[in-house]
C-alpha cells in the first residue's frame, strides 16, 4: 500500500513497530495480526489499534492482518541486506513524501510540511516521528532528529538542533555559542569582615598603601554611580595586573626597586 497525499498516513508508535519487525525476524509473530494478537505480543491495548492500522499502511500486513510479500522479504533478508530492503520499502510506501522532501537534507519543519496534506491532520507530529524513526532504524543517511526542530544533522555527526518536548512542541531556541572566548570577569573585592563591607589594598612601593573600602549595594546604584564604582574597581585591578611581583590576599608586594607609578 502506498500512502497518498490527502489520504491517511501511518502514525503508530515507532518503537513498537520496529520491535514487531525485529520480532518477525526472530521468534516470529502470530498470524493473522489483529488487535487481540498484538496484545499477546506485549502491545498495549491503547496502542494496538493504531499499530495495526500503521502496519497495513506500511504494507507489512494486508487487510486481513496476514504478512505481505514485502514483510516476508524483510523477514527472510540476510542481515547484510535487511536495512537496504527496509529502505526500499519505506521509499515505496512514502513515495509522495520523498517527492516533496529529501529527509537527509531537510529540517524537521521541512519533513512536517511534507506531511501537511495527509490525514488525520491532528496526528502530524506522530506521522513525522514514525517516519523518521523508521528511517533512522534503517540507517538512512543522516536525518533531522525525531525530537528536534529547525536543524540538520550532518553525516557522521550528532544532531544539534533545538529540542522539542515530549509532546512534540518546539522548545525555545538557544542561541549558538560564540566561538570567541568571553573576557574573564573582574575578580571580586576581598571581604574584610562579615560586617564592614569589602576592601582592596594596593601597595605603591615604599610610597605607601592605597586602600579602597566599599559598603554599597550595587543594585541601588544609578548609572553614573555604577560607572564610577566599577571604573574605580577596574583601575585597581588593572594596576595590580601590571605589577611584576605577585599579589597575595589582594595586596601587591613591594617591588625590588621600591618605586611607584607616576
Amino acid at each position: 500500500m502506498v500512502m497518498k497525499a490527502s489520504g491517511p498516513a501511518a502514525y503508530g508508535p515507532g518503537k513498537t513497530i520496529i520491535g514487531l519487525i525485529e520480532r518477525s525476524r526472530g521468534p516470529g509473530l502470530p498470524s493473522p495480526l489483529t488487535v487481540e494478537s498484538l496484545r499477546r505480543v506485549s502491545v498495549s491495548e491503547s496502542l494496538a489499534p493504531r499499530t495495526l492500522h500503521s502496519l497495513k499502511l506500511l504494507d507489512l500486513v494486508d487487510e486481513q492482518g496476514k504478512p505481505t510479500r514485502r514483510f516476508e522479504d524483510l523477514r527472510r533478508a540476510p542481515a547484510a541486506q535487511f536495512k537496504a530492503e527496509l529502505i526500499d520499502l519505506l521509499k515505496s510506501v512514502y513515495a509522495d513524501v520523498f517527492e516533496v522532501v529529501e529527509p537527509a537534507n531537510a529540517t524537521y519543519e521541512d519533513v512536517q510540511d511534507a506531511f501537511r496534506s495527509f490525514t488525520p491532520q491532528g496526528q502530524r507530529d506522530r506521522m513525522v516521528s514514525l517516519f523518521l524513526s523508521l528511517l533512522e532504524y534503517a540507517e538512512y543517511s543522516s536525518l533531522p532528529s525525531v525530537r528536534s526542530s529547525g536543524g540538520v544533522r550532518s553525516a557522521g555527526g550528532s544532531p544539534t538542533p533545538p529540542q522539542t518536548n515530549r509532546h512534540g512542541k518546539t522548545a525555545p531556541r538557544v542561541p549558538p555559542a560564540s566561538s570567541e572566548t568571553p573576557p574573564a570577569p573582574s575578580p571580586p573585592l576581598q571581604s574584610s569582615s562579615a560586617d564592614s563591607g569589602y576592601s582592596a589594598e594596593v601597595r605603591l612601593g615604599k610610597a605607601g598603601t592605597v586602600t579602597l573600602h566599599v559598603d554599597v549595594n550595587p543594585l541601588l546604584l544609578s548609572k553614573a554611580d555604577r560607572d564610577f564604582f566599577y571604573n574605580l574597581v577596574d583601575s585597581i585591578r588593572e594596576y595590580e595586573s601590571a605589577q611584576t611581583s605577585p599579589t597575595v590576599n589582594g595586596v601587591v608586594n613591594e617591588t625590588d626597586s621600591g618605586g611607584g607609578t607616576s
